[in-house]
């Protein structure tokens, strides 16, 4: 189950930095679940968890696209 989690963990933190890459993004955010936050951001890359300026330690995973902008609108302001 523990090596479950880090396979994952790893695995959305290669599509942030994939994602970072290909978007040449600045700036990113990273909302999850207390325990998964921890894990995803322990996998980035040094150069990838200097870009992460939001944390946001919740579960929105049945929060809609509107939704989730507008939380972090709310939490960025």
């Amino acid at each position: 189950h523990e090596e479950a989690l880090r396979k994952f963990a790893r695995a959305i933190a290669e599509w942030m930095a994939h994602r970072a890459r290909e978007e040449s993004a600045e700036t990113l955010a990273l909302v999850a679940e207390p325990r998964w936050l921890h894990e995803i951001k322990q996998a980035c890359t040094p150069a990838v968890r200097h870009k992460i300026v939001l944390e946001l330690p919740k579960d929105l995973s049945h929060s809609t696209l509107p939704d989730l902008a507008k939380r972090l609108k709310a939490v960025a302001a």
